[in-house]
């Protein structure tokens, strides 16, 4: 038995269809589609794409590698969106101010040494 779409009337009066498996699990389910004839179109069209379709995993965290084509001696100029987006981030954080940390103009260590040494010559 080969995998199958079971199209359905949900009690919405909606299409639906399932792509279901030949060990009987759902595979996928589509939208929620007006008119039969949609739903034979969406039917129609997984048909088509699926055999070409690429995987697009979102959940890596890893940056990608850069390949570089074979016998390619220059430098790789194509920067990932995840590297710009790092490397952006990581100068915005290295130039902002910390917090906690003043300056020697407002936390008073240039003024403390001016005053020490004022004392320090009047005592003597």
């Amino acid at each position: 038995m080969a995998a199958r779409f079971v199209l359905k009337k949900g009690s919405t009066a909606k299409y639906h269809f399932n792509l279901v498996a030949t060990n009987g699990q759902v595979i996928t389910s589509s939208e929620r589609y007006e008119s039969k004839a949609s739903a034979h179109s969406g039917i129609e069209s997984v048909k088509r794409n699926a055999p070409n379709a690429e995987i697009d995993d979102q959940t890596r965290t890893e940056p990608p590698q850069l390949v570089r084509p074979s016998g390619y001696r220059g430098v790789v100029r194509a920067w990932s969106a995840w590297w710009v987006k790092a490397m952006v981030t990581w100068w915005a954080l290295a130039r902002a101010p910390r917090p906690g940390a003043a300056s020697a103009a407002t936390s008073g260590v240039g003024s403390s040494l001016a005053t020490s040494s004022a004392s320090s010559t009047k005592s003597l």
